[in-house]
């Protein structure tokens, strides 16, 4: 138990937290002004909310949260990828929590975060910039 408070209360972890919440108000501030000020379709402005908060949660992240040296290509696209994972995720907790166990659909949205913002670290941190690669020969030769 000690093992995983110590992972989960590191300062990699606190800063992946801050870079979330920079993401999240990025996400919902061009949601918002895409719906309300740009008349989009909801549908869609959550789709540039979403890809708003993702790239510069890639971007912060890189540099900030992992100090990784990973190329842009290889990293941006594994990154994506993780973010479209939790985003389904997301999606079906909110809906279970909702449907199934009743949560107020006002607070369902808490209870994705929460689970998914574990399972996004883990995703990050062991995939998209992992710890002891020699990032730079190893993206320089896969990308040749």
């Amino acid at each position: 138990m000690k093992k995983i408070i110590k992972k989960y209360v590191s300062d990699k972890f606190l800063r992946f937290v801050i870079v979330g919440s920079i993401n999240t108000i990025l996400n919902y501030g061009i949601f918002f002004a895409c719906l309300k000020f740009l008349l989009i379709d909801y549908r869609i402005a959550g789709v540039f909310g979403f890809l708003s908060g993702a790239v510069s949660g890639f971007l912060l992240n890189r540099k900030w949260t992992f100090k990784s040296n990973v190329r842009l290509s290889s990293g941006s696209l594994k990154y994506f990828l993780v973010q479209l994972f939790c985003l389904c995720i997301h999606t079906c907790t909110i809906i279970v929590a909702t449907e199934i166990f009743k949560v107020p659909q006002v607070f369902s949205q808490l209870v994705g975060i929460c689970i998914t913002t574990f399972i996004n670290y883990e995703l990050i941190r062991k995939f998209v910039f992992p710890e002891n690669v020699d990032t730079e020969n190893c993206c320089l030769n896969s990308e040749l």
